[in-house]
């Protein structure tokens, strides 16, 4: 219908102004007189029609237009413009282009002289004040769309598209006879209802106003009056379109136009937000309308799934919703932006339609912002009902957060440092997708990686899984609070919008399975598998070799979600302002939001018994056998306990209880881990040794463990675990990285103590021992 019709790339299509937009009341004329200046000028007259005109150089031709405002509605609009084009045909304009809409309608011509100017408000005039008789009417009326319910209808009103219900609530709208069109006709000429204007040289502009001013006056009193909508309306109806649209009703046309060209613009937050959703929504197209009566803003999204169910739609809407409410009453919009509007389009027949409207546009008062919301798609039994109670449901979450907070101050520092993770870190997690998450965090980790100029870091333990972010301020004009929403909102974008491809999983999985080692390590695997009762991620979170193996991109895809839905906690090391941190955290719930209206509790694996005993599994010829013992541990609160640290740093120090027990000079070898967190806990201890030394390095091993659990450590043993210890506190406290994670867990280990470490080490003897032996195939 409108030459303004711009198409941004990819999915988005904005039209930009339906027509063009004035501000209430103007009534001041604006001269275009040089470089810089205004080129657009308005001119509002009590009894005759307003004028809009704009003076530029370089069309072949200029461009003359005259605009109709009325409340009949889109019949009316699309009968009236086609008979008065062909009235216009008839007095000698042979291009006369029609724009009708349900606000009105608008007449545009091309023109070549002052006097063709001149001459098309004369014939015009003529034209809208002959009657019309049942000889003149055209043999077919042009029919408009047909609208259903009362949420469509509401939003065609909003955004002024040609639509109409059918007569008798059933079939197509029926087309108006001449009689109802001459009763529309002889309403029209009322003040502030009509409007011309030209584009081109200012001789022609002079002339088309020379002839206005000559035009009959119009008496009587206004009869437009441009209702405004009495309430917000949400509506249902089954179609096979997949169309959610929500239009805005408000006060402020500039503002209107401003919020649609920045959600038209490609990669737009909305658009990547709307494509972050389960039912596939698209971003299809933006409207801004200028009324008489303030404006609209109608936002169309397209589903490209069968049957979005009525929650996933519903969530849609509160995103689009959540992203327009702050931008349309967050600030008036500039009165450039409607000179913009006018000038904007290259074709001159573009730019007098957008002139003509905009002399009429938001000359009446608007009101309270109001919202039509409409689904044409999918829909249940109980229709509006299930659409309704989702959108309330979800609209009503945004109002809390779902975030667990933690925060603290650090004046001075460089960068804001802001960690989200699940507190149910590997839980879900089988021996069938061991890895899982840590693959996940770090692909995302992968894409996002200075996004915004933010770093991303995966974070994972087995009891924790999320990313780190930090950043310093982008420049000395950003603001605390700025920054904190730009971390808070490269979070949320990662953890949401992030796109994983098939090449991003391949290659993660490829780097972790460098990482944990080859498949030879059969023996390590099976002895994390048997400690767990057959979840080895909540030993070592990297998984294992088989799991990691066979991961793939949608199982990351729905754990993602399943993370989104569960528990999330926030610790933000803010660097300047108290507020820094809710910033943070509002940034990225903008993100996250959808998804967590109702929080689900950690998601737990079925857990089986942990094994003990022997077990036996063969490996490559070209992997060294090795032995493992397995003792568990008892859980700890914070899934770490400074006995155990103490205990495996003894074990392995250079000259410490390990190599002591082997010997020097032996070639047998043994290393302690520590694994696990609060859901499953060993102390592992590899035992490297030639085949003619393997029993005997066990059995030493072995020996010492029961030494240690009868009191064998001596105090001197402690105060250099204690003093090892405090000197790697005190160098990890000085990366802000290890004080995020802190605060993120919140209260460390007890301190230990002599009598601490005694009870920790006697629970190593009395622990079932699960030994796996790893040997070569004959």
């Amino acid at each position: 219908m409108n030459r303004a019709l711009a198409r941004a790339p990819l999915t988005v299509s904005a039209l930009l102004c339906f027509f063009a937009c004035t501000p209430a009341g103007s009534r001041t004329a604006k001269r275009a007189g040089g470089v810089g200046k205004n080129p657009v000028e308005l001119r509002t007259l009590d009894d005759r029609p307003a004028i809009g005109l704009v003076e530029r150089d370089g069309d072949p031709r200029g461009a003359v237009a005259i605009a109709v405002a009325h409340d009949f509605g889109s019949e009316a609009s699309a009968g009236l413009a086609q008979l008065l084009k062909a009235r216009l045909v008839r007095a000698g304009f042979s291009q006369i282009d029609a724009r009708p809409s349900a606000l009105g309608f608008v007449l545009t011509t091309l023109v070549t002289s002052p006097a063709d100017a001149a001459h098309f408000v004369e014939a015009v005039s003529a034209a809208l004040a002959t009657p019309i008789t049942d000889a003149e009417l055209p043999r077919t009326l042009p029919r408009v769309p047909t609208l259903t319910g009362a949420a469509q209808t509401a939003v065609f009103a909003c955004s002024g598209e040609l639509g109409a219900t059918a007569s008798g609530g059933s079939g197509a709208p029926e087309p108006p006879d001449a009689r109802a069109l001459e009763a529309w006709r002889a309403r029209l000429l009322s003040p502030g209802a009509v409007a011309f204007s030209a584009v081109g040289k200012r001789a022609l502009l002079d002339a088309l106003a020379t002839a206005v001013a000559s035009t009959p006056r119009m008496g009587g009193q206004p009869t437009l009056n441009d209702k405004w909508p009495d309430a917000d309306v949400v509506g249902a109806v089954p179609s096979a379109q997949g169309r959610l649209t929500l239009a805005y009703r408000l006060g402020d046309p500039a503002r209107a136009l401003e919020v649609a060209r920045l959600f038209a613009t490609p990669g737009s937050v909305l658009s990547a937000r709307l494509l972050a959703l389960d039912g596939d929504f698209r971003l299809d197209r933006v409207v801004a309308t200028s009324h008489v009566r303030g404006a609209c803003l109608r936002v169309d999204v397209r589903s490209a799934s069968n049957q979005p169910r009525p929650r996933d739609v519903a969530r849609a809407a509160s995103v689009v919703d959540e992203e327009t409410r702050p931008l349309l009453d967050g600030r008036a919009g500039e009165p450039q932006t409607l000179d913009d509007a006018v000038v904007r389009p290259s074709h001159p027949g573009d730019a007098a339609a957008a002139a003509a409207w905009r002399a009429l546009a938001a000359r009446l008062p608007g009101g309270q912002t109001r919202r039509a919301v409409s689904w044409l798609g999918a829909v249940p039994a109980d229709g509006n009902m299930s659409f309704e109670r989702a959108l309330t449901s979800l609209e009503a979450a945004r109002q809390r957060s779902t975030l667990e907070r933690r925060a603290r101050i650090e004046t001075g520092q460089g960068e804001l440092f802001a960690l989200v993770a699940s507190p149910c870190g590997t839980l879900s997690e089988s021996g069938d997708d061991a890895g899982l998450h840590l693959a996940l965090a770090r692909a995302i980790a992968q894409k996002r990686e200075g996004f915004s100029g933010v770093s991303i870091e995966p974070w994972i333990t087995p009891d924790s899984v999320g990313l780190l972010a930090h950043a310093p301020r982008a420049s000395a004009s950003e603001s605390a609070d700025q920054h904190a929403r730009r971390i808070g909102d490269a979070l949320g974008r990662a953890l949401v919008a992030t796109r994983i491809a098939g090449t991003d999983v391949a290659e993660t999985k490829a780097d972790l399975l460098q990482e944990i080692g080859p498949a030879g390590q059969q023996g390590y695997f099976a002895a994390l598998d048997a400690a767990s009762g057959g979840h080895p991620s909540w030993l070592d979170p990297r998984g294992t070799w088989r799991a990691v193996s066979a991961l793939e991109t949608a199982t990351l895809d729905a754990r993602r979600r399943l993370l989104l839905s569960g528990p999330l906690r926030l610790a933000v090391l803010a660097n300047s302002s108290t507020t820094q941190a809710e910033h943070t955290a509002a940034a990225l719930e903008r993100w996250t939001r959808p998804y967590r209206s109702e929080v689900g509790a950690c998601a737990a694996g079925a857990m089986n018994a942990a094994k003990s005993g022997e077990l036996s599994v063969e490996i490559g010829s070209d992997n060294p056998p090795r032995t493992y013992l397995v003792l568990p541990l008892a859980r700890a609160v914070s899934g770490v306990e400074r006995e155990a640290e103490w205990t495996v740093f003894l074990l392995n120090r250079s000259g410490g209880w390990l190599e002591q027990t082997l010997g020097n000079e032996s070639a047998s070898r043994a290393r302690a881990s520590l694994l696990g967190g609060k859901s499953a806990r060993v102390l592992m201890i590899e035992v490297q040794a030639p085949d003619a030394d393997r029993d005997a390095a066990l059995a030493k091993v072995r020996s010492l463990m029961q030494r240690l659990s009868k009191g064998g450590a001596t105090s001197a043993d402690a105060d250099a675990a204690r003093r090892h210890f405090e000197a790697r506190d005190a160098e990890r406290a000085l990366d802000p990285r290890a004080r995020v994670v802190d605060l993120w867990r919140g209260a460390g280990p007890p301190r230990a103590d002599a009598g601490s470490w005694k009870r920790f080490q006697t629970q190593l003897g009395a622990a079932p021992e699960l030994v796996v032996h790893a040997k070569t195939r004959p």
